[in-house]
This record gives structure tokens, sequence and C-alpha cells, in this order.
């Protein structure tokens, strides 16, 4: 109770140092707990969007029937694969279904055949009846079992336990098409459909009611399920047309993972992630984990503000605890008092910081600022990770501790007996002595093992996130140690930085070089904290300046000169305008006249032709590629053309995301046709062709394949992209294209470089979290320089005294601790932009290692100036209050030694 007593005593005496303490503490955790939980968000939210028709899936391979392996095998081969936790199938056919032994019409409805782990996939829910699973390991039943939706059962009196018998509808209702040499192509003609008879009907019983939700939403809720084998029993035939459903295990890649998939089931379309795999595309994982680094980076600055204040602490009870010493309280009893107060401090701090991270996230959601960019209209969902909140939480507690920890443990030498005689406070180099030295072990040491063990790394980035987490670091550790172990080289830099202001005010500028030199571990801690919000600055503008290079880089290739046109009914309202528009669609034999008629056009590109499995693709026509690599190369022309030998131009992003295309040269690409998918070759790399919305990673075919193996007509056009020679104006190009299809068609465009200016003002709302993050890294720092300010004031009170006792005037005083304070900001902007092109070039060779982006080095000069210029007047500001309490003291107590 005592102790409880003295330290309430001591709180309530201090009231602002206290606040201070707290709100550093809670600016902390509060940015580092808003990032993770707006990241947390961010992914949910884009769940909760896919929700409704899709499983939880990692990766999903669409087999046809007649293509590949048996379903048995085809899933051995991928539970054999390292990176696969669970794979489920399912395949669907069309049945009919009524009572065994009733009359009356059948119901048709969607048969779904399933097997494996398909629950872990959330692919349906029941309302009634057991899990699929029990179902599944139940004793053998007499029948197998049936899951029927509610809707059907209920329109038809069913219930768990009825007995149904299912058929597949007559084959002439149900001819099986295939795509053979551009032309679909009955396998069963409908006088063969009548003399073949029918697959007998196979007895179910019903085991389970499905609600409508994921497969049980399909056919407008007029489902079954079955196990697979017997679904293909209905039917009639070995297999059925299916998808396997594949999670990975933690930690494994999903490119990886992709690849892997695809070499064990070549005749298999892999699409990318479903839903779990939200966010992990490679720019984006490279996008949520910068911002999380950013984030724990806030939570290094808070260390600053906790191990200020808590110096403070001593210095201004040395006199206090020395009394309490010489009264007989033991040290390690002073010791308790002092780590209770820090507890105290820390457990309020980290919990106020907590909730004001949630605050922020959900200001930040209904914004519409994401970890994946902005979202317009803002995102509504809010989820609380409450694993992630209190680890974070626990985390900022245990680092402000640590805090706590070095003055205390410096404190130990003091003798009570010289503090008691002397009058001054003794040198705060007993409290900051090696405190650099101290900080750079936390920062190398403490928080990258914290990070990398409490927070997960998304992908498989964790060695690249390390050793670009750890250069910063190393960086910022270098600049504070160097400092250390040079203090001349950080007094020529006070001296220098105090040079103008010598040739104004002389007296005062000297009286702060010695102060400041004969202190340098506070100078050294304060100077710290401005450079890594410099160095932040620099880094993040240069980032954004390489990723703006990097699209003009793109836009030079893809962009450039190009007119992008799609085809609308004349009027959107009007019906009958609508079905003009779908069944008379412009023709291709049209474009090309038109085209060869402008002098402004170069080609065409037609982007109405689209595949989007594994990856988007689209039509060019070899005979309108007059520009690029195809126009440069001949013989890549004349391969790409090939009708039989179909080849498949990537772009660089795609290349990079996925480079076992390149490395196996070939792909398996979805068919129509009997066997279920084509191989074609891999040319070449470029971005000359094949853009149209915003997607990068796409790749461009020539039109035969969508018409020899997906029977689309090349012919019947309704989206194109017009190359335009340099300087070609292309509003005239689109006004004589709306006077030519004005009767028929409405026209909108756009051009390259509307698309290109969408693209960088994009990059710089994305990169808008960044600045909300580094305005509270900023007030971070701008409260550690505070402490340190006030620290200087407590040490130097009698000085001060001393100055006002022989004629210094209030304004003087406060002339003394801005020009230090000023001074102070100077070389922590000075050292922020040396430190920042280290850290930039480390982000930079980060940013290209974990999103394959082939990112130019950019030095931001203005923003450098900026970072300098933010820092001196940062350092100003938090001078203001320390020397307003300055200019505020009264020199006869502080000269009685009272």
């Amino acid at each position: 109770m005592l102790a409880l007593r003295l330290v309430g005593a001591y709180l309530r005496a201090q009231p602002l140092r206290v606040l201070l303490a707290v709100l550093g503490i809670a600016l902390g955790v509060a940015t580092v707990v808003a990032i993770f939980t707006l990241d947390a968000n961010t992914v949910a939210a884009r769940l909760e969007a896919r929700a409704g028709d899709e499983v939880r899936a990692d990766l999903q391979a669409t087999l046809s029937a007649t293509a590949g392996k048996p379903d048995p095998e085809s899933r051995a081969a991928l539970v054999a694969l390292p990176g696969v936790a669970r794979v489920g199938t399912a395949g669907f056919t069309q049945a009919e279904a009524r009572a065994a032994g009733a009359s009356g019409p059948k119901a048709a409805l969607e048969l779904i055949g399933i097997s494996g782990a398909v629950e872990a996939f959330g692919a349906f829910d029941l309302s009634a009846g057991g899990s699929w699973g029990e179902t599944w390991s139940a004793p053998p039943r007499a029948l197998p079992p049936l899951l029927v939706s509610e809707e059907l059962a209920r329109e038809r009196g069913w219930g768990l336990g009825t007995v149904l018998e299912l058929e597949a509808p007559p084959v002439s209702l149900d001819p099986v098409r295939r795509c053979e040499d551009g032309r679909w192509v009955e396998e069963r003609s409908a006088g063969a459909a009548v003399a073949r008879a029918r697959p007998p009907a196979v007895v179910f019983e019903i085991a389970g009611l499905l609600r409508r939700f994921r497969l049980g939403a399909r056919a407008a809720g007029r489902v079954a399920i079955a196990p697979l084998e017997e679904a293909a029993r209905v039917r009639g035939v070995p297999a059925l047309d299916r998808v396997i459903w594949i999670q990975r295990r933690a930690g494994v890649d999903l490119a990886e993972l992709r690849a892997a998939v695809r070499a064990a089931l070549p005749n298999a379309a892999v699409d990318s992630a479903v839903t779990a795999a939200i966010g992990e595309e490679p720019d984006e994982r490279a996008f949520r984990n910068g911002v999380r680094v950013a984030g724990v980076l806030a939570l290094v600055l808070g260390l600053f503000v906790i191990f200020h204040a808590l110096s403070i602490a001593l210095l201004q009870r040395m006199r206090t605890i020395a009394i309490l010493i010489a009264l007989g309280l033991t040290r390690g009893a002073i010791a308790r008092l002092f780590l209770l107060e820090a507890t105290l401090i820390a457990g309020v701090g980290a919990a106020l910081g907590a909730l004001l991270g949630l605050l922020l996230a959900k200001g930040l959601l209904v914004s519409g600022l994401t970890t994946l960019g902005v979202v317009e209209g803002g995102v509504q969902l809010f989820v609380v990770p409450w694993r992630q909140v209190l680890t974070l939480a626990l985390l900022g507690f245990a680092l402000a501790l640590a805090g706590a920890a070095h003055p205390l443990w410096r404190s130990r030498s003091w003798s009570p007996d010289l503090i008691l005689r002397t009058r001054d406070l003794p040198a705060g180099r007993g409290v900051f002595e090696r405190v650099d030295l101290f900080f750079a072990a936390v920062l190398l040491v403490c928080i990258p093992l914290v990070y990398f063990f409490t927070i997960e790394v998304i992908g498989r980035d964790a060695e690249r996130v390390l050793v670009v987490f750890l250069g910063g670091l190393a960086a910022f550790a270098l600049i504070l140690a160097s400092l250390h172990l040079a203090p001349g080289l950080l007094g020529a830099l006070i001296r220098l930085a105090l040079w103008p202001a010598r040739r104004i005010l002389p007296l005062e500028a000297e009286l702060v070089s010695r102060s400041m030199s004969g202190l340098f571990g506070r100078v050294v801690v304060g100077v710290g904290g401005l450079a890594l919000v410099a160095a932040a600055l620099v880094a993040l503008r240069g980032m954004t300046d390489s990723l703006r290079g990097e699209v003009r880089a793109f836009a030079d290739a893809a962009l450039r000169a190009k007119l992008f046109v799609t085809l609308v009914p004349r009027d959107e309202q009007d019906p009958r305008s609508i079905a003009d528009f779908r069944d008379r669609p412009l023709e291709g034999e049209w474009l090309r006249t038109w085209c060869a008629a402008q002098p402004e056009v170069v080609g065409y590109e037609l982007a109405s032709l689209r595949l989007d499995a594994p990856f988007p693709i689209r039509a060019l026509p070899p005979e309108q590629a007059r520009w690029g690599l195809l126009a440069e190369r001949a013989d890549l022309r004349e391969r790409f053309a090939d009708p039989r030998q179909p080849g498949l131009l990537i772009s660089r992003r795609l290349a990079a995301f996925e480079p076992e295309l390149l490395r196996r040269g070939t792909i398996a690409l979805p068919a129509r046709t009997r066997s279920g998918a084509i191989e074609v070759r891999v040319l070449g790399v470029c971005d000359d062709y094949g853009i149209f919305q915003t997607e990068r990673s796409f790749g461009v075919i020539a039109p035969e394949f969508f018409r020899l193996f997906q029977c689309m007509d090349p012919e019947q056009i309704s989206a194109f992209t017009l190359k335009l020679r340099s300087g070609a104006e292309a509003a005239a190009v689109v006004q004589r294209l709306e006077s030519e299809l004005g009767a028929r068609f409405g026209v909108r465009w756009k051009t390259g470089e509307e698309k290109l200016a969408f693209e960088l003002a994009d990059i710089d709302r994305d990169f808008f979290l960044f600045d909300v993050i580094l305005a509270l890294v900023a007030i971070l720092a701008g409260l550690g320089l505070l402490h340190s300010l006030w620290i200087a004031a407590l040490e130097r009170l009698r000085e001060i005294a001393i100055l006002k006792a022989v004629g210094f005037t209030p304004g003087q005083v406060r002339v003394l601790f801005g020009l230090e304070a000023l001074t102070t900001g100077a070389l922590g902007g000075i050292f922020g932009v040396l430190l920042g092109v280290p850290l930039l070039w480390l982000v930079i060779r980060g940013l290209r290692a974990l999103s394959g982006l082939d990112l130019p080095f950019v030095l931001p000069w203005t923003w450098m100036a900026v970072a300098a210029l933010l820092s001196a007047l940062l350092g100003l500001a938090a001078g203001l209050l320390p020397a307003w309490r300055a200019s505020r003291l009264e020199p006869a107590p502080q000269l009685r030694g009272e």
C-alpha cells in the first residue's frame, strides 16, 4: 500500500510527464494495432464479397471427363505434393428424380458428385441431417446417401429417409457438344439418343437437407449432392466433368503450389486463388508486408518515448531516492517502486493504444483505405483480430518495460551521499551513457525476433522481408553507433549547424554548442528519432517515384498511342437496341477495311476475345501486329500465327510472377475439345500487346486459337484496341469511327494516356496509407524529442537560474532552447536523408524480389530537401513547451539549492 501511495502521489504531481509518456506508448501501439486490424478486415471484406458462390480453396483445377486421370488418381497425385493439405472434388451433371414407387412428373435438378475432404472447403451447409463426414463414415447403408436442397424437398414433400430414384434426362435433351476444328459437334445425334437405352435409375436415401448456400445455391436451389462415383452411375459414364479444390499447408507459397499442381495435372486448367489466397499475389503481399513493417517501426519509436519519460522520472526524483536510501529503504525496494510506476504507465498506454488502434482502423476502413488499395465507398465490415491485437498490445507493454530497464540499471551506481551534498543534478550522461548502443541492440535483436515469432509474414517472403527489415534497422543502428563512437564528428556537425546562428546570436549559439556537445547520448537519441522519420519519408517517396517510373516504362510499350474502344447498344434503355446489338455485332471484315483506310491507324487488337484461365488471354491478329516485338521479329511472328501449334506471348508482370512458364516453354490452356486442354508454346515476353483493363498479368494469342479450340467467332467484335501513329489525334479518329458506326453502336473510348494518368493516381491513392503511418511516426518522434529537451531543462536548472540572475531575459532563454531544438531537428534531417538513400535502395531491392516488378532506382531529390526541412521544423515545434517552461523558471530557489 505504501508503494502504491508513493507512486500515485508522484504521478499526480507530474501530470504532463505522465500524459506524454502514456501518449507515446499509446500512439506506438495504436499504429501497429490499426495496421494489423486494417489488414485483417481488408482480407475479410474481400472474402465476404466473394463468399456467395466460391468455396474456401486456394486453387481450383478444372478437368474434362475425357481428359487426364480418373478422379482417385488425380486426387492421389495432388495429395502426394508436399504443399497440399486437403483435396476435394465436385463433378456436375443433370438428373431427374422422384420418390421410389411414386408416379407423376419427375423433378429436374443438378446433380453434384463429391469426393474427398469437401466439408473442409465449406462447399455446402445442412439444415437437417448429420454432417457429410458423419454420413460418409457411418456404417454401410443399404442405399447410397443423397443431400437434397430444402426448396426441392419442400416442393416434393420429401424428408430425411425418403428413398429417391435418380436417372439421367433423355439424351436428346442433353446433347454433349465438343469444339472440333472451330465447329460445335454433338457427340450423339438426336436419332442415336432415341435408339440408345438410358442408364438404369440409381436409388438413393435422403440423408440431409441443403441450405441455399454455395453448392446448394446452384440451379436456383434445385440441387442434389451424392458421392462422385454414384453420380457418375446416374449419368452412365465413367467420369464427370469436374473441379478439384486444393487447400495448401501453412506457409506454402501460392505461386509455387500452382506450378506444382499444373505439373501434376497437365491437362487441367489451374485457376489462381479462389478465396483463401486473397491478398497473396506477389504485388499484393509486397504491399501488405511493407505496411506491417512500417507499423512495427512505429512501435520502435514508442520505445523512444517511454525511455525518455522514465529517464525524466529518475532525474526528477534523485534527491527523493537518495533520502529514501539514507532512511533505510533498499535499492531493491526503490527498483520495485520504479518498475511499479513503469508498469502502470505502460499498461495504461498499451490498453489505450489498443483501443485507439481499433478506432483508427475503423476510421480508415470507412474512408476506403485498406492494405490492398483504396476502395470506393469504404468498407463497412469490421472484425477484431483479438489474438493479434492482444499480442501487439502485450508487445508494446513489454518494449516499454524494456525501455525502463536501462535507466534503472544505469542508476544503480549513483551515490546517495554525493547527490545529497551537491546542488546540481548529475549530468544526464549518467542516464544516457551508452543509450544508443542499448537501443541499437534492441533494434537489431529484440524487435526482429519478436516480429517474426509473433507476426505472420505473408507468403514465401519471410527471408526477403527479414533482409529488408534488418537492413533498415542496421542502417539506423549504424548511424546511432557511429555518432556515439565518434563524438568529435557529432561535435563538429553541431558547430557546423550552429554556424549561421553565430553570426546573429553568438552568445546563445556558443552556450547551445557547449550544452549539446557535453551530452552526446541525449542528442544522439533525439537526432536518431527525427532521422528515422526523415529516412522513412525519403524511402517512401523514393519508392512511390520508383513505382511511378515502372508504370511509365510499362506505358511506353503498352499504352502509348493506343485507343481503347468498347461498343455498346445505341440506346442502352431500349430492349430492341440491346437485342440488335447482341444479334448483329461488328464484323471483323468491316474493322479491317476501316482501319486500312485510316492513315493514323497502325493496327488493332481484339479485346472481345478473352479467356480467363489460368490468366487473362486476349487475341491479337498477327497481320495487324505492325508494331512491337512481332513487327521486329519475323520468325517469331510466323510461329505466333501457326494455327495448329499456337504460340503465346506473355506480359513482363506475368513472367515475373510465374517464371516456370518460361522454364517449361509450354502451358496447357483449357479447350472445349475432347481432350479438354491444348498445349501452347510460350514464345516470348513483352508488354506491346494485350492490355485492355488494369490487369497486367496476361497473355496474347492469335484469334485462330479461339476459333479452333473455343468455337468463338473472331469476326464478331464488341471491343478492340487501335494502335495509332505517333502524334495522331485520338479524338479525330474516334469522331470518324462514331460517324461510321453511329447508326448501329454507341462508342466508349479511352486513350492510353488517360489510362496512364489513372494508374499514376492509383499509386498515390494506395500509398496514402503510408502517409498516415508516417504522420503518426512523426508525432512519436516529436514526443521523443520533447522528452529529450525536457531532460535538458532539468539538467540545466542551475545554469538557467545563473543566466537569468546575470541578466538573461525570458526571451533569450526561449531562444536557447529553440536554437537547440532547431539544431537537433536539422541534424536529424541531415542524417535522415543520409539514412534514407540506403534504406530506399534496400526497399527497392526488396520490392523487386517480392513483387517481380522491374523497379528503377529513383532518388527523390525534392522530397530529400522537404524531409530535411520538415525534420528541422518538427524539432523546433518539439522545443516550444520546454522553452516556455524554462523561461518561467524563478532563479532564487535554484541558486539556494531548493
